[in-house]
């Protein structure tokens, strides 16, 4: 008789027997130990729930989302250095420079455009899906400080952009369509520290963001813990501390105002 898998919650670390059936179809076991707590975070794992679980796939650029890169590609952005200096640079500089180096303007535009859930510019990455795939963590992750984000989809991609690309960038993880399956597994750990995340810093007023603490606060505490017990079982105490390294410095200003130590 085959035994049912058992894993830790992915939002408070439990054990449980209870799996996304879409995601178990996909091939990876994501355990929830109650409906409740998958409702908790579906606004996020909803992104990446069923084909898109493993291997990971981010989703296509909207065509408003695409609409919005191409109308500021010559506006002036602050970029830091490596020495924490910031330089101004356009938009478009600045995705040639660190994204597609050596591509011209036109090209550079054809394979932005080529993100698009909606171009007929995507047969441009038929032979490389990696690199479609590079770039759009790159948009989402660069237009933020030029377009800023208006939806909590829109938070929650772009914070994921930003970690999978620095844990990449320092060597700790590879680029994600290359993610093998326990690697795929602690990215959706990922997915639901940052859609708690999210939830918990949209608020504005001081009365708004004590709401989100009551409540928010305790899952999004243990999310991050049980994400950390997750990578050091999976990967190591090393690996572990390096990513906590890595999330602290992402951590948006306020978020210790939330989730109280």
């Amino acid at each position: 008789m085959n035994q049912q898998p058992t894993g830790m919650c992915m939002v408070c670390g439990k054990e449980t027997q209870n799996r996304c059936s879409k995601c178990a179809d996909a091939g990876i076991d994501l355990f929830f130990c109650s409906p409740e707590h998958q409702k908790l975070v579906w606004p996020g794992h909803r992104i990446f729930c069923g084909s898109q679980a493993f291997p990971v796939s981010f989703p296509l650029l909207s065509k408003a989302e695409v609409a919005s890169i191409v109308g500021n590609l010559d506006k002036t952005i602050f970029c830091p250095t490596i020495d924490g200096q910031e330089v101004q640079i356009t938009l478009m500089d600045h995705i040639r420079q660190a994204a597609l180096p050596g591509m011209g303007v036109p090209e550079t535009l054809t394979l932005i455009l080529g993100t698009s859930e909606e171009s007929t510019a995507r047969p441009v990455f038929r032979n490389n899906p990696g690199k479609q795939q590079e770039l759009l963590l790159f948009l989402r992750m660069s237009t933020e400080s030029c377009i800023g984000t208006t939806s909590l989809r829109d938070g929650i991609l772009t914070g994921l952009s930003r970690l999978c690309l620095c844990l990449t960038d320092k060597g700790i993880m590879p680029y994600v369509p290359e993610y093998e399956r326990n690697q795929a597994e602690l990215f959706h750990r990922f997915v639901v520290f940052h859609t708690l995340t999210a939830f918990a810093m949209r608020p504005n007023t001081i009365a708004e963001k004590m709401l989100a603490m009551q409540r928010y606060g305790e899952a999004l505490k243990e999310s991050e813990i049980a994400m950390y017990a997750f990578a050091e079982g999976k990967f190591g105490k090393a690996f572990s501390e390096k990513l906590k390294e890595v999330i602290q410095l992402l951590k948006p200003r306020g978020y210790d105002f939330v989730v109280k130590p």
